[in-house]
């Protein structure tokens, strides 16, 4: 909001862009963390393929991933009540 407040709207928007090519970059590396191959050439179906994707779904990853980003989240939304509680140093 500073950037478009002091006339720099050009700034935001190409910032906007430059995010979602980030996310999609990065997203497309991370997404292989979540699944395996499905190395069974049996011909049954694998009880935790879910989505019917052809990947085993990895849960302790899920979790994983998910446990970091609510911490992160959580910080930094009661980044103050954290600091209260820390204290500041003298």
């Amino acid at each position: 909001t500073a950037a478009v407040d002091g006339g720099l709207a050009w700034l935001v928007v190409l910032a906007v862009l430059n995010t979602v090519a980030s996310l999609f970059y990065y997203l497309r590396v991370i997404a292989p963390v979540f699944t395996a191959p499905d190395n069974d050439h049996d011909g049954t179906a694998d009880p935790v393929d879910r989505e019917g994707s052809g990947t085993r779904s990895r849960p302790w990853a899920r979790w994983t991933a998910l446990g970091t980003a609510a911490v992160s989240l959580l910080l930094g939304v009661g980044a103050g009540a954290v600091l209260a509680v820390v204290g500041t140093p003298t």
